[in-house]
């Protein structure tokens, strides 16, 4: 359980709007990019767009923290 909480406070580094970037080994960055690629989110409102909109905002920083030279994702 030791490598999973390690885990777990990598992710919150990586999803808070500090700029540090935990993951370091290339595997790691693949995969979390992969899932943020095959991602779906739902609006649960249907409303304004605000949530959707959001959600993208939130994935654009955290893409542009793991793969700044867009090696990965592109």
């Amino acid at each position: 359980k030791g490598k999973e909480k390690i885990f777990e406070e990598n992710i919150r580094l990586l999803i808070s709007y500090d700029n540090t970037q935990p993951f370091t080994e290339e595997i790691d960055i693949k995969e979390i990019t992969e899932a943020i690629n095959n991602c779906k989110i739902l609006d649960p409102a249907c409303g304004s767009g605000a949530y959707p909109m959001g959600i993208l905002h939130k994935m654009v920083h955290l893409l542009q923290k793991l793969d700044p030279e867009n090696k990965y994702w592109k």
